[in-house]
């Protein structure tokens, strides 16, 4: 799990575009099981799934996204540092 939290937080810090944004989160909310993990991803996921292939989304709308998103990578980032953590 460790190595695969890993890669997830690589790509999450690599994900400048809602599409890629919403693709990672709905993977992670997939794989992830139950936990503040798969809740935070579940926000992402439900914040952009009406809107990621509108040509034009409303501001307020994709801000929401980049703050739920930001929840799920500091979420991600706890996760993977207390896994380490662990001898």
């Amino acid at each position: 799990m460790t190595e695969r939290m890993t890669a997830w937080l690589a790509e999450a810090r690599e994900a400048h575009n809602y599409r890629r944004m919403y693709a990672l989160a709905l993977k992670i909310l997939r794989e992830a099981g139950a936990g503040p993990l798969a809740q935070a991803a579940s926000c992402v996921v439900v914040s952009l799934c009406d809107i990621i292939y509108d040509p034009v989304a409303d501001a307020w709308r994709l801000k929401q996204a980049r703050r739920f998103f930001q929840c799920l990578l500091d979420q991600l980032t706890v996760e993977v540092e207390a896994l380490r953590q662990v001898p």
